[in-house]
């Protein structure tokens, strides 16, 4: 499956370069909070994080997408989501349009992580120089 790519910024990050962000995202935040999470809460989070960096801030991931993204299970998803819920990190709502589907997002706990977005940034725009 062809992944979707906006680069209208003009950044010049390269699906690869989301990839490894959304890796070293992952370690981080395993580093900080990895005591209260599982393997695949840390993969649902790394998989937002990079729906949202992919599309914008704005872009409704769905657990489909996350699926698709990550090859995990959708029911494993909804109890990844579920734990994250419950624990603030994410936030989700069902789609409009779908009522089987759930869209994620971040959630209150994840004001956390803007400083280590802009980290992982500034450390993406030094590697692409």
């Amino acid at each position: 499956m062809s992944k979707k790519y906006n680069d209208s910024s003009g950044s010049g990050i390269t699906p690869l370069d989301s990839v490894e962000y959304g890796a070293e995202l992952t370690r981080l935040f395993s580093e900080k909070y990895g005591g209260q999470t599982t393997v695949n809460q840390l993969r649902v989070i790394h998989s937002v994080l990079t729906c949202l960096f992919r599309n914008g801030p704005d872009h409704r991931c769905t657990t489909k997408w996350i699926h698709d993204d990550t090859g995990i299970p959708l029911s494993t998803i909804s109890r990844a989501v579920a734990g994250l819920v419950e624990n603030g990190w994410l936030a989700e709502v069902p789609h409009p349009e779908d009522g089987r589907s759930r869209i994620v997002g971040l959630g209150p706990k994840s004001d956390r992580t803007p400083a280590d977005i802009r980290f992982l940034g500034d450390w993406m725009l030094k590697r692409s120089k």
